[in-house]
């Protein structure tokens, strides 16, 4: 049985044991996070090589690249942007609300990942997709 729920730019479909995840989520990000990590890690390893002759600032600005080329090496181990997740991976999904009002459903995958869905639709769907998550022995937490 399908269960279609349309959510901010796509659908959410639960099809027997996976998710359909149709949103137009940009799967470019996470090559983008990877392709800054080793270029800003040559970058800080140039600016750190550099800075022993007698500049004091390219060392500094060199641990600074160091520390962003760890942020985004880990949003992109972190984030998952698959359109089909089977359900088995699926750990727990908790639904909250931004500064719009607008509510969001936070995927956490066993393997620690997390993928991000703009839910866009009333309260009535809103329940409906509880008790569909609920159904498919998923745990939900709302907050």
């Amino acid at each position: 049985m399908n269960q279609v729920f349309y959510i901010d730019k796509g659908t959410l479909v639960f099809i027997d044991d996976r998710i359909e995840i149709n949103d137009k989520s940009w799967k470019g990000s996470a090559i983008v996070a990877n392709i800054i990590h080793p270029v800003t890690t040559l970058m800080a390893g140039i600016l750190l090589i550099s800075s022993f002759k007698d500049l004091q600032w390219k060392m500094w600005l060199g641990i600074l690249s160091i520390l962003v080329s760890i942020y985004f090496f880990l949003f992109g181990t972190k984030m998952n942007f698959d359109k089909i997740i089977p359900l088995n991976h699926i750990a727990k999904v908790r639904i909250d609300k931004d500064y719009y009002h607008m509510h969001s459903a936070t995927i956490f995958l066993n393997n620690r990942a997390k993928r991000r869905v703009v839910l866009n639709f009333d309260r009535f769907s809103l329940a409906d997709f509880k008790q569909m998550l609920e159904a498919k022995n998923i745990p939900v937490e709302s907050i």
